[in-house]
């Protein structure tokens, strides 16, 4: 099992969701089992308060020591009693049955999805970054175990998250975004980009075969920051192999120009000439405003994180 999920037969059928870092993925089943009802009941709160649920799991144990509010495991009963303390703060009347596992298949299946995006950036990376590019308010791909904001959305309703699923969110504008999202998915974001007028910090590899690559380029407003080597800036959270570490042309970048420039002869997307990078001047968003008094400071991305990865055919 890679994480943990749940479904609510009621309220539309609500959804919570998240994987397991390996640490966690060490633990016995009866504790993830346990930490899955705890986890599940957080991401749920707003929507269970002052309601009467039932706990359905196809785990004995986890049954047992809800029902019962602990048990012989002290490691179990400590997890029992913030079940039990979550609940009586927030007026939720809770029960637990046991659900034999051929019957629970929405929540087994949650459970087992697969993890390949769920890894991040080395912190001391995002550190400079952030203090390059930043503060940045919002990371829009994240999980509980790898957002680098305080406010992060996730993929699924998970404890933490501000807002489940990026791409349907409509505060980009509002917001300072950092963004380390799959690769599937960056021509939606810099469609987001552009259309809301955001700002943001975008990790990707300079592909300059893919569709998206020369959108990307039009968008950048600062010069790009070559990534190193993706064992040094990716960190695994989850089971499997994420993008950076699976795709061996992350790890294994072809010679070439491994800087991406900006629009051509220093003149941003509206055609006024940009003179101020980021990098070099703390002011960098006042004296946009000040250069080019015609361009909105938004609509934008600050740079290209990456390496080149020459020719990309699939």
């Amino acid at each position: 099992m890679e994480g943990w999920g749940c479904k609510v037969v009621t309220l539309d059928g609500l959804e919570a969701q998240g994987f397991w870092d390996i640490d966690m993925s060490m633990k016995s089943s009866n504790f993830r089992e346990m930490s899955a009802v705890y986890l599940s009941l957080m991401s749920l709160l707003p929507n269970i308060k002052n309601k009467t649920i039932q706990i359905l799991s196809d785990n004995i144990t986890t049954v047992a020591y809800i029902c019962f509010q602990g048990g012989p495991s002290g490691e179990l009963t400590n997890i029992a009693s913030k079940i039990w303390t979550l609940a009586i703060k927030n007026n939720v009347q809770i029960t637990a049955h046991y659900l034999a596992g051929k019957l629970n298949i929405q929540a087994d299946a949650l459970s087992r999805l697969q993890s390949q995006h769920v890894w991040e950036l080395n912190p001391n990376l995002y550190h400079y970054l952030d203090t390059v590019w930043g503060p940045h308010t919002i990371d829009r791909f994240a999980t509980i175990n790898t957002t680098k904001c305080k406010r992060y959305n996730s993929r699924y309703l998970d404890p933490g998250c501000c807002g489940v699923d990026a791409l349907h969110q409509s505060d980009w504008a509002r917001e300072m975004n950092f963004v380390n999202a799959p690769l599937r998915l960056l021509d939606s974001v810099l469609n987001i980009i552009l259309h809301q007028e955001a700002e943001a910090t975008i990790i990707a590899p300079a592909w300059k075969a893919k569709n998206w690559f020369q959108k990307l380029k039009k968008l950048s407003i600062a010069s790009p920051i070559k990534l190193p080597h993706a064992r040094t800036f990716c960190i695994q959270r989850g089971l499997r192999p994420p993008e950076a570490l699976k795709n061996p042309k992350w790890v294994c970048p072809q010679q070439g120009d491994l800087r991406l420039s900006g629009p051509p002869s220093g003149q941003d997307v509206s055609g006024k000439a940009q003179t101020h990078d980021r990098r070099n001047s703390a002011d960098f968003r006042a004296d946009s405003l000040a250069t080019v008094p015609q361009m909105s400071p938004r609509k934008s991305v600050k740079g290209i994180e990456g390496i080149d990865m020459g020719h990309q055919t699939n």
